[in-house]
């Protein structure tokens, strides 16, 4: 019995030094697990600067799908326009309710020199369904991830203002409140 009582005693030993190993390793991770939680939120709320468009800062031609499935290409040649893009999203409930300032903006800007496209980030045939639901009669179109990575969008809404050479000039993130939408009519002589 001494010989059990040796061995049930060193088997109580290494499973309490078992356990107290476990127990440290999980409040290491959990405060590992902590850290890292809270270094993805400051990355994902903070976009770094390069990550954003500026003003300035020239931006390259782009294709993007028609609704009747053509290609086409967005280039900034005419030197006498502007170029207004509306960036959303068939699901964005922002998008949504950015559509009452985008049709404004559009209506007023009908006989400008503006070009206006609006550019989903979803397929063709749930933009089509979104575009006669919300009659979008102006230029709508599809973007791929090449364009959402050279034009750097990383949310939607988004509306972008540019040149005639291809110079961003503004750029809007999110609802537009009621003093971005006179500023962009301010900037493109409308208001």
């Amino acid at each position: 019995m001494q010989f059990f009582g040796k061995t049930f005693r060193w088997s109580q030993v290494a499973l309490t030094a078992l356990i107290g190993f476990l127990s440290i390793e999980i409040i290491l991770l959990t405060l590992q697990n902590r850290e890292l939680k809270t270094q993805l939120a400051e990355a994902i709320s903070k976009p770094s600067p390069q990550e954003i468009l500026k003003v300035g800062e020239r931006v390259d031609p782009f294709y993007a799908a028609t609704l009747n499935g053509t290609t086409k290409e967005f280039q900034y040649d005419d030197t006498t326009k502007k170029y207004l893009l509306f960036i959303f999203s068939t699901t964005c409930s922002y998008c949504e309710k950015n559509l009452s300032n985008w049709k404004s903006i559009e209506q007023s800007l009908q006989n400008s020199t503006m070009k206006i496209s609006w550019l989903s980030t979803h397929p063709i045939d749930k933009t089509v369904d979104y575009a006669a639901k919300n009659q979008l009669t102006t230029e709508v179109c599809v973007v791929d991830t090449v364009f959402a990575r050279k034009y750097k969008v990383y949310g939607v809404p988004l509306t972008i203002l540019i040149n005639s050479q291809g110079n961003v000039e503004k750029v809007w993130r999110g609802l537009l409140k009621e003093e971005d939408v006179l500023e962009m009519k301010s900037l493109v002589g409308v208001a």
